[in-house]
């Protein structure tokens, strides 16, 4: 029909979902042909928004510079045409690229300022994945209580909008906090409704997360025992061939076997994942292993000038409470 505006829409769609399912060749594609629409038709927010699902595809394919360029460009376009919920997006999504490389305070930041206006706008959406971006920091420094206490916060919120994507995350943080504090018990339901979700919308990276957890949390329970641990883990590396994928698999088979074939295996694939993607995590994981320095991380930009700390939160999080009181 001609329809710029709606092809400008099925193309980001398209994208969002090449994106979630770790197509991010094709999920770039699909960006870019939105992103020359939207130029041609002038429409800035959408403009805003397709130039940072680009910068969110950049931070999956490792360039977080890029991506906080291009989030920062977000950022700007959308306070200049006054779109407060675009300001929000840009700077939850600003705030995963700093957390991803470790740096919790900008993340922190980002979190808090998109959760105000999330608040104000009563966007529902946001709150929700903003809580738990917050309580994912939380969980990151090792305030544990905090954390649980906000991921149930989070599960209320996404389990009333009905939104699976969120919940398979959600439930996914959530079980392994509560294996990482030894309530084997308790995290095992949560893992299985983490699972059940991720498989209802192919969500390949929280698949395997699940399944990992699963025999870890069988394992200690007494449930299986270490050589069919060892075999059904070898299994899951036959499936999943992706370096970080293989690197998370021979970690789990090295601390459940402490041989050195693992754990030589997980530091070489961890420092290959780093090669792509510096991200914290692994820079971690090789440390652990080899109990050397990966190189540091390139330098991230600091936080922009419009995201600004009132260290409002806990009166934020009334607020929120409260909306959750209402649902």
């Amino acid at each position: 029909m001609g329809d710029l505006e709606g092809q400008a829409q099925a193309l980001g769609h398209l994208g969002s979902v090449y994106q979630e399912r770790g197509e991010f060749e094709r999920a770039l594609v699909s960006y870019q042909q939105q992103q020359e629409i939207v130029t041609t038709t002038n429409n800035r927010r959408e403009l805003a928004f397709v130039i940072g699902n680009i910068g969110m595809v950049e931070q999956n394919r490792g360039h977080f510079r890029q991506a906080l360029t291009n989030l920062s460009q977000t950022l700007r376009i959308a306070a200049e045409i006054g779109d407060q919920q675009a300001v929000g997006v840009a700077a939850i999504n600003m705030g995963e690229v700093y957390r991803v490389q470790g740096e919790s305070e900008a993340a922190f930041a980002c979190y808090q300022f998109a959760l105000a206006i999330a608040v104000d706008l009563d966007d529902r959406i946001g709150i929700t994945a903003t809580v738990a971006n917050i309580a994912q920091i939380y969980a990151d420094i090792g305030s544990r209580e905090r954390a649980q206490h906000l991921f149930d916060l989070a599960i209320q919120l996404a389990s009333a909008l009905n939104i699976p994507y969120f919940l398979a995350h959600f439930f996914a943080s959530k079980a392994e906090l509560e294996a990482q504090e030894e309530h084997y018990h308790e995290a095992e339901p949560i893992n299985q409704e983490a699972a059940q979700f991720a498989k209802q919308i192919e969500l390949g990276e929280l698949i395997l997360k699940a399944s990992l957890l699963s025999i870890t949390i069988q394992v200690q329970l007494g449930a299986l025992q270490t050589t069919q641990a060892v075999t059904q883990l070898s299994e899951l590396a036959e499936q999943w061939r992706e370096d970080h994928e293989r690197a998370i698999i021979a970690f789990h088979l090295w601390q459940l076997t402490k041989l050195e074939a693992y754990r030589s295996a997980a530091s070489d694939f961890y420092r290959e994942s780093y090669s792509q993607a510096a991200r914290a995590e692994y820079r971690q994981k090789y440390q652990l292993l080899t109990g050397e320095q990966l190189p540091e991380p390139p330098t991230l930009p600091p936080l922009p000038g419009l995201i600004t700390s009132t260290d409002q939160l806990d009166a934020i999080l009334v607020r929120v409470e409260t909306l959750i009181a209402s649902l």
